[in-house]
């Protein structure tokens, strides 16, 4: 007759195995689920920057406008912007190699650590008037106030981005 002892441990280890099981599964599925709903976001704030530059690109003149957006995005966690031609950002980020063209100008939205991203075109780059970046990638966080300002010159656009302080909420 088999021991109580041998019967206790054998259940006990079968326990133990399923408890840490479930718990690497959820810990799992916890962790992707934060990382889908980041890349969300991030996908949301770039469609939302690139439709204000799109306005600025639309307009007949030379203006200057602030950028709004959200100061983090999930859980509290800053992120960076790049804006920058598809060629520069596929250089710089080479896990984006088959998702960008080169003739286009792209927002970028990265976690800080590089592990999620979303990006949005603003517009393809056309040989009528091309448009310029003075930096090209142009990087700034979150949490800076940051000014476009577009100068439309006759054969070209030239798109200025500064830096104008810090976002405090």
């Amino acid at each position: 007759m088999v021991s109580p002892i041998v019967v206790h441990v054998i259940g006990f280890t079968a326990f133990i195995l399923i408890l840490s099981i479930v718990i690497g599964y959820v810990g799992y599925r916890t962790y992707t689920l934060i990382l889908e709903s980041e890349k969300k976001t991030l996908e949301k704030i770039a469609e939302s920057i690139s439709l204000q530059i799109q306005y600025v690109l639309w307009l007949d003149t030379n203006i200057s406008i602030s950028l709004r957006y959200p100061l983090e995005s999930t859980y509290d966690r800053i992120y960076n912007i790049e804006l920058g031609s598809g060629n520069v950002l596929k250089k710089k980020y080479p896990f984006l190699s088959n998702e960008l063209n080169d003739n286009a100008l792209y927002v970028l939205t990265l976690s800080v650590d590089n592990r999620v991203y979303g990006y949005s075109i603003i517009t393809m780059n056309s040989t009528k008037k091309p448009i310029y970046l003075s930096q090209n990638p142009s990087v700034f966080s979150s949490g800076s106030i940051t000014v476009i300002e577009k100068i439309d010159y006759l054969t070209n656009i030239r798109i200025n981005v500064y830096i104008k302080g810090v976002k405090t909420s």
